[in-house]
């Protein structure tokens, strides 16, 4: 029963008497399941009855495998019915597992309480599907870097062929081939199917499978084992850092699949006349990275250098790469600042630089403490200071400031915003909400405005200009705090979490996500119908994200975020009866749900399990996200990181099997800017031999490979965690290089750590 008390107006001399007849007893809402209907491979039809009682519940079926102990998925979430009626109610399941037995229930709720279906739950089994038959022929054609693979399948559908027989296929590599993968129609007849696969290491041992799957699982043939072929080396790259009397090169090649030397050749000319000694390095398939040292250069002069490679196949040369060493440290050496670089020991800069003090030396007994950020072309720089100067408009305990470079000299400006009045005690800023420009800073304060008691958003341009972006739209309501999630590169669009309402319209009190632009707060947590969302939502997944513009290097989360860089996409985590799922607001017009599957059979529902935002493309076109459902077709159990396309609607599973089919995926380390590439730690091993199960395994994966990179640390989580720290790792934009840091020496990243072979790290 649910015991629901009234409030009663009694005279004190009639209190004890009405004591007990204070509580009533609401009757609970009654609700029946009836056995399920018109079952097929992939659906069931359900049905029942909810008499409402008092109640005017929202209602939706389950149904599970175990009904003992085993998770509920949930149907369509539907109502509220009208209180005191007897209603029929009814629901479809698809996606089912074909050949498969569940159970049924059907539950009621208000929201604060759920009502289910009397024990024992009904059952029904699926029509079973035959997985597909499936053979493979050894590999033809191989070379260095390609190999043709085929094989045949027969579908084997019975009469009418049901789509659920359909059948998607792909070759499947050791280690990982380019996707290799086609679909084949519902039939009874044997399809040939063919591909040739490019991009191959040389001189590796290959394992390869054709792996069939229809809607009643997959089937496969193999392995069939080849090696490519060698090749003679192949060269990628060269850089030189040069010094005044010497310089360092690397450069980046692939010995050929057998052992190989290398040189670098260096001089004045093309026609070199010197090299580096030679060096040997084993047989091997995967990159190497080449490092040699020119020696005996003249200051301030111009030198050529290549590599040189070579296996017992041939030898290759590198393409030429000029350079010029650094200028001497001699007065009138060609720099207008010549004495001041000399006195300061500056000589080395590049470009005729010399230090110079940036910020006001005057800084009112404070430090410029944390929050060091510049533009591109390093004239203007941002920071957080613990002080009020340089014309303060306030005395916030961390306000923003930029250093612009003029003609004059460094010019300071403060953009905090002013204060009501008093001391700002609990003033503070946010470190890295800087616009890209370094012209507008956002900060937030209790000190601000008729609401001081509640955390405030404000947006400052360089002049002084000061916008409310929290103004409460209905001063009436109870203060909320408001936290700042995104902004657009240029902060013309600042998005924020509230539960108060901005709005003419109800919110349900619950956090909804809001845009301030030109001063007019719109919401963004609108759902697919067009309604505000009926429950929490959050930005990502409820990160203090920092805006994709910002050129912060300290941050909550690392570019790109989640919301896009002109702020016309923002990326949101709504719970729903299935658990956490991934949304995109678009133009503030559209809404659309990206973590939907599209495996055949299911393809456009909802699957149970939780979805984590892990990083978007800086313009929003890609996003990346985690789930532990199977959303596509080659999406394996317990699920991992998929890819969603804006502009084609297609879904990219990136992640491959575990060897107990659990990816534990922690966190993202980086995602490249055009959403390509991205690196991810998790707990399962992704990649056969390699990583520590359960570990802090971190990987890298663009849609052709997964790569195993290093064991972290628990300290580490730095790198991956935003909800805990400031994120520390970084990732150049094109996603080729990631700076991550780890308490374990480079010597064991990629081996397991013995017990309490502990390095001294970080405390926090």
């Amino acid at each position: 029963m649910i015991r629901r008390t009234k409030s009663l107006l009694i005279p004190s001399m009639l209190l004890a008497f009405f004591t007990l007849s204070a509580t009533v007893w609401a009757a609970e809402p009654v609700v029946t399941v009836d056995s399920p209907s018109s079952v097929s491979y992939t659906s069931a039809h359900v049905s029942g009855t909810i008499d409402s009682q008092d109640a005017a519940p929202y209602y939706y079926f389950q149904y599970t495998t175990d009904p003992v102990f085993g998770e509920w998925s949930s149907g369509t979430f539907q109502g509220p019915l009208p209180g005191h009626t007897v209603e029929p109610v009814a629901d479809d399941f698809t996606g089912l597992k074909p050949g498969t037995q569940y159970f049924v229930r059907l539950a009621a709720t208000d929201f604060s309480q759920s009502w289910f279906s009397p024990e024992p739950n009904p059952s029904f089994t699926t029509d079973p599907v035959a997985p597909a038959s499936v053979s493979v022929d050894p590999p033809t054609a191989v070379t260095g870097h390609t190999a043709t693979f085929s094989g045949e399948i027969d579908p084997e559908a019975p009469a009418g062929n049901p789509s659920v027989f359909d059948v998607s296929w792909h070759f499947e590599c050791t280690p990982a081939c380019p996707g290799l993968s086609g679909t084949i129609p519902a039939d009874n007849v044997s399809h040939p199917v063919s591909v040739e696969a490019a991009g191959l290491l040389p001189g590796q041992e290959y394992e390869v499978r054709l792996i069939a799957e229809n809607a009643g699982g997959p089937s496969s043939a193999g392995p069939q084992f080849f090696t490519t072929g060698a090749v003679a080396p192949e060269l990628e790259g060269i850089k030189v850092h040069p010094l005044r009397t010497e310089a360092n090169i690397e450069a980046t090649f692939n010995p050929g699949g057998l052992a190989a030397t290398y040189h670098f050749e260096y001089g004045p000319t093309t026609a070199y006349g010197h090299s580096t000694p030679e060096v040997t390095v084993p047989a091997g398939s995967e990159p190497t990275t080449a490092k040699g040292t020119a020696t005996g250069l003249s200051p301030g002069s111009g030198y050529h250098v290549r590599l040189v490679v070579g296996n017992s196949l041939g030898t290759t040369e590198g393409a030429d790469k000029a350079f010029q060493t650094q200028d001497p440290a001699i007065a009138g050496g060609g720099c207008a600042n010549q004495d001041i670089r000399n006195r300061q020991g500056s000589v080395s800069l590049p470009d005729c630089r010399a230090y110079e003090l940036v910020s006001s030396p005057d800084k009112n007994g404070g430090n410029v403490s944390y929050g060091l950020t510049s533009t591109p072309d390093g004239l203007r720089v941002a920071a957080i200071a613990s002080t009020g100067f340089a014309d303060a408009r306030s005395n916030e305990l961390n306000a923003p400031y930029v250093m612009t470079r003029t003609a004059a000299g460094w010019e300071t400006a403060n953009l905090a915003p002013p204060l009501a009045g008093g001391f700002a005690l609990n003033g503070f800023l946010q470190a890295g909400n800087f616009s890209t420009a370094l012209s507008v800073a956002l900060t937030q304060s209790r000190a601000y405005g008729e609401q001081m008691e509640r955390r405030n958003i404000l947006r400052t341009a360089m002049g002084g200009a000061t916008a409310w972006v929290t103004k409460p739209a209905q001063p009436s309501q109870t203060p909320a705090d408001d936290f700042l999630v995104g902004y657009s590169a240029d902060a013309s669009r600042v998005f924020f979490e509230s539960t108060e309402n901005f709005s003419s319209f109800d919110t349900f009190g619950k956090r909804q996500i809001w845009e301030w632009h030109a001063g007019e707060v719109r919401l963004v947590s609108v759902m697919p119908d067009g309604s505000p969302s009926a429950v929490d939502a959050e930005v990502g997944n409820g990160l203090n994200a920092i805006g994709s513009g910002s050129t912060s290097v300290v941050q909550m989360l690392a570019e790109p975020t989640a919301v896009s860089s002109d702020g016309s996409r923002v990326f949101f985590t709504i719970g729903t009866v299935n658990g956490l799922q991934l949304f995109v607001r678009e133009d503030a017009t559209t809404t659309k749900e990206v973590s939907l599957s599209q495996k055949p059979g299911n393809v456009g529902d909802e699957v149970f399990g939780e979805v984590a935002f892990l990083g978007a493309a800086t313009d929003g076109s890609e996003v990346l996200f985690s789930s532990t459902g199977e959303l596509t077709a080659d999406a394996t159990p317990g699920g991992g990181i998929y890819r969603y396309d804006l502009g084609s609607d297609q879904l990219e599973f990136l992640t491959p099997d575990t060897i107990d089919g659990n990816p534990q995926i922690q966190g993202a380390a980086g995602v490249s800017a055009d959403g390509s590439r991205i690196y991810f730690v998790a707990g399962g091993q992704l990649v056969a031999g390699q990583g520590q199960p359960g570990g802090h395994n971190l990987y890298y994966a663009d849609g052709n490979v997964v790569r195993y990179i290093a064991t972290l640390h628990d300290y580490d989580s730095q790198d991956w965690n935003s909800f805990l720290y400031p994120r520390a790792s970084r990732i150049t934009p094109d996603g080729a290089h990631l700076a991550f840091q780890s308490v374990n020496p480079a010597d064991r990243l990629r081996p397991r750590r013995a017990r309490g072979d502990l390095q001294v790290g970080p405390c926090y």
